[in-house]
């Protein structure tokens, strides 16, 4: 079984892969996901012609983000946020790094107000230079610099909470994370068992397993690492062929492990308008809950910036669960 120093290290070849692969889009993406783990909550992505220099030299940077009262200052969100403070991030995949990272600071000071810059980076940098790149950085316009290198991100993406980002962006087997001997022994013979299985879109036994091992790994640590693991085969359930009532539980199951494990809900935004295209249909006590759950979710993730919706549309799905309520229970 691989140690914690050897993972780090498969981590490190896989990110210096993607300049091979001229993957410059999952390295930012990649970067993205990871400060709003490790740095800061409130990201907003650049949008735009990118590659014509339409961002100012930020691939992606914080919105004002202030502590909301339904949301409360002890959350995770708000212990990560920047409050007021405007940050602007950097990426790059390019070899000769220090000459970049001082190119790059100086297009985003000029084309915006700015407090921080954080910069993550492919290639290693010695110490010694990046000291250099901050002093210069804080003598102009008193900017303040981070720099994450090569060797600090892929220690950042040998965590429990953090290692899908490596799986879903540089393609790391999660067989390669470190297993904890405090896995409970029906959780360790499932997941073992559905390694080499193909799930079947008709079956609900195998749906209700692999809903419980999708549901233990997005809410016990030791297990966060398996999350994209069982999502993928949960996917097998959303294809036309399932049955809805199946297809609509797979839904739900894996927008609420979205925002569990990676910590946004757009990405699964299509599969929710689906779930609620025939809300009316489903009024059985789990039904109505399972919806309410779910509109809970997307509002709270909505509003610390992990859903990227019309609040309208919210607004719609809501009204809709409170007629049904209305019309089903009395």
């Amino acid at each position: 079984m691989p140690t914690a120093a050897q993972l780090i290290s498969v981590i490190r070849f896989h990110l210096h892969e993607l300049k091979a692969r001229n993957a410059h889009h999952d390295f930012e993406h990649l970067c993205r996901h990871l400060t709003r783990l490790r740095v800061y909550s409130n990201i907003l992505p650049a949008t735009g012609p990118v590659s014509a220099g339409g961002d100012g030299g930020r691939d992606f940077e914080t919105f004002s983000a202030f502590v909301l009262p339904h949301i409360g200052a002890g959350s995770e969100f708000s212990k990560r946020s920047s409050g007021s403070r405007k940050v602007a991030f950097g990426c790059s995949l390019q070899e000769e790094i220090e000459r970049k990272i001082q190119s790059d600071v100086v297009t985003i000071v000029n084309t915006g107000a700015v407090d921080e810059i954080v910069y993550f980076c492919e290639a290693n940098l010695a110490i010694s230079k990046r000291r250099q790149l901050q002093d210069r950085a804080s003598a102009h316009k008193n900017v303040v610099l981070q720099i994450f290198d090569g060797e600090a991100i892929a220690e950042l993406l040998g965590d429990r909470d953090t290692f899908w980002i490596a799986q879903e962006y540089l393609r790391t087997p999660g067989e390669l994370f470190p297993q904890s001997a405090g896995d409970p022994d029906f959780y360790k013979e499932s997941l073992k068992r559905w390694k080499d299985r193909t799930p079947m879109p008709f079956s609900q036994a195998g749906l209700v397993e692999i809903r419980c091992g999708l549901r233990w790994a997005t809410t016990h640590d030791d297990a966060r690492q398996d999350a994209l693991f069982w999502m993928t085969r949960l996917e097998r359930y959303i294809e036309a062929d399932t049955p809805r009532v199946m297809r609509r539980v797979a839904i739900y199951e894996l927008a609420v492990a979205s925002l569990l494990a990676k910590g946004e809900m757009t990405s699964k935004l299509g599969l929710m308008d689906d779930y609620y295209s025939d809300l009316e249909e489903w009024v059985r006590i789990a039904d109505l809950q399972d919806a309410a759950t779910l509109l809970l979710y997307s509002f709270g993730a909505w509003s610390t910036g992990r859903l990227a919706i019309e609040p309208e549309r919210l607004v719609h799905w809501r009204s809709r669960l409170v007629d049904c309520l209305d019309a089903n229970i009395t």
